[in-house]
Formats: C-alpha cells, sequence, structure tokens
C-alpha cells in the first residue's frame, strides 16, 4: 500500500511539475511572437533559440528574475510579458534603455529597473571591461540572467559581478549566464 501512495505521489508530481512549465510556455510563445519584438529581432531567434535558453534555465512566470546589463532589450522583450501577472522582472545594471525604450510600452509597466551605483572602464587599452559597482539590494532572486556580455569582462570585474549576483539570489536560486567565446 505504502509504495502504491508512493507511486502515486510520484506520477502526480511528475505531473503537477510539467503542468506548473505548460502556462509559462504559451506566455513565451505568445511573448516570442510578439507585435513588441522587430522583425530583425525575431530573425535572431533560430540562432539565440529564446525558447530553449529560457526553458533550459528553469524559466517560471511566477519568478522572480534579474536581468544584468539588459542592452538593447532582446531578451527583456521575452521576459517581461511572461512574468507580468504573476512574477517580477528588474532590470540593473547598465539599464537605462530598456528604460528609456521598453518599459513604457503597454504591458511592460511591471517591470523595474534598479538602478546600479559604479563603472564601468577599459584597464589602459585592454579589450576587457573593469567593472566595480555598490551592492544592488535586490534580493531572494530565483532566476539572474546575463546574456553575450559576460566575456566582455576581465577575470576579476566577473568575480566581482558573480559575488553580487550569488548575494541577490534566493536558496536554490539559478544564475544563467549565455555568452560566447
Amino acid at each position: 500500500k505504502s509504495l502504491l501512495s508512493a507511486i502515486l505521489f510520484s506520477l502526480v508530481s511528475v505531473g503537477v511539475l510539467a503542468n506548473d512549465f505548460g502556462s509559462t510556455r504559451v506566455k513565451l510563445e505568445e511573448a516570442i511572437n510578439s507585435s513588441v519584438r522587430t522583425t530583425k529581432e525575431k530573425q535572431r531567434d533560430a540562432e539565440r533559440k529564446p525558447l530553449e535558453t529560457l526553458t533550459f534555465f528553469g524559466l517560471r512566470d511566477t519568478m522572480k528574475v534579474v536581468e544584468l546589463i539588459p542592452g538593447g532589450g532582446w531578451y527583456t522583450k521575452i521576459l517581461v510579458p511572461v512574468l507580468h501577472e504573476k512574477g517580477q522582472y528588474i532590470a540593473t545594471m547598465n539599464a537605462n534603455r530598456i528604460k528609456e525604450r521598453i518599459l513604457d510600452l503597454p504591458g511592460f509597466e511591471r517591470g523595474k529597473v534598479v538602478e546600479s551605483k559604479g563603472r564601468f572602464w577599459r584597464e589602459n587599452g585592454s579589450p576587457l571591461l573593469s567593472v566595480e559597482i555598490e551592492p544592488l539590494g535586490i534580493e531572494n532572486a530565483d532566476l539572474v540572467l546575463t546574456f553575450r556580455n559576460y566575456a566582455n569582462f576581465s577575470a576579476a570585474s566577473r568575480t566581482h559581478i558573480n559575488s553580487h549576483v550569488f548575494n541577490m539570489l534566493a536558496p536554490g536560486g539559478i544564475y544563467g549566464v549565455v555568452t560566447y567565446t
């Protein structure tokens, strides 16, 4: 009897986890195909694979997600609509462009920018960036993401950024880095 109960519990748990992602997947697909994204942004989907990437990192529509250095907002335009109803989106570190260009769009008003105090610079012509930032005041993030910028920083700067990220994460939180070499 207890074995049967354990098997039934396991099957129900697997079903709940699968359903947990179902609503997120629908929102991801809608955001990826949204008219907010430009044709040029959508053409990059084949290479960047946003659905597969965000699925791999375990994105759920109920999460508190922090995006570091969001650049022009390519992923921001996908993440904010997914998190709009139940989750929370926070951009930080050089996030002014998305604050000015994206977060005023309809459906994006719940996105938030936390200003970072610090600076970015290049040491004596180095191709790599150095960074100093103060604590960001963000806590209990389920997922912290950074896309296509990590390799631009010196080893010491990556260590500095990582220490801030690990202070932001909730226990069991995920730090997702998409980079290139």
